[in-house]
C-alpha cells in the first residue's frame, strides 16, 4: 500500500528517486504475480526501468518504428497505449506467420532473472508474462530542468 512508502526517504540513492519539486519521492509500482500472468502489448508516454527482484520474467521489445503496425488504441480512449495486435500468437510458433513481417523481425525478446533490470525507452512496445512466481519493481523517470527523475 502507499501508506508504506509515503514517508520513507530514498536519500540513499540519490537524486533519480526525487519529484521534480522534491517535496516527497516518486512512488515505485511492485508487481507481484504467479506464473503465466502477463501484461498486454503496450507503450509508455515516458521511460521505465524494470528491476526482477525475485522469479523470471520473459520480455517482448519493440522499437518505435513499428509502433503503427503494433495497432496502437488511439489517443485519448480509456485504453490508449495499448496495442490490438494479438501478440500472443507470436509465443505459439504455430501463427507466427499471420504477424506481419516487420513485427516479428523487429521484436527484441529477453529473460529477467533475480538482480537483472530492464529499461524501458518511452514508446517502445513491451509485451511481459511472468515464467514464475516473481516480484519486480518499476519506476517511471522522466528529464526535469537537466535532471532524471521519478514521473
Amino acid at each position: 500500500p502507499r501508506s508504506l512508502l509515503e514517508k520513507r526517504r530514498f536519500d540513499r540513492f540519490g537524486k533519480v528517486f526525487y519529484s521534480a519539486s522534491d517535496e516527497e519521492p516518486p512512488l515505485p509500482r511492485i508487481w507481484a504475480c504467479r506464473g503465466g500472468v502477463y501484461s498486454p502489448l503496450h507503450y509508455d508516454a515516458q521511460d521505465s526501468i524494470l528491476i526482477q527482484a525475485t522469479g523470471s520474467k520473459f520480455i517482448m521489445l519493440f522499437p518505435p518504428t513499428v509502433l503503427q503496425t503494433l495497432d496502437p488504441v488511439p489517443d485519448g480512449h480509456p485504453l490508449a497505449r495499448r496495442c490490438q495486435l494479438d501478440i500472443l500468437r507470436r509465443l505459439d510458433c504455430r501463427h507466427e506467420s499471420d504477424l506481419p513481417s516487420v513485427v516479428t523481425n523487429s521484436a527484441i525478446e529477453t529473460q529477467l532473472l533475480p538482480g537483472d533490470a530492464i529499461w524501458f525507452p518511452s514508446e517502445w512496445a513491451h509485451h511481459t508474462v511472468a515464467t514464475s512466481s516473481d516480484i519486480s519493481i518499476s519506476l517511471s523517470l522522466r528529464e526535469v530542468d537537466g535532471h532524471i527523475v521519478g514521473a
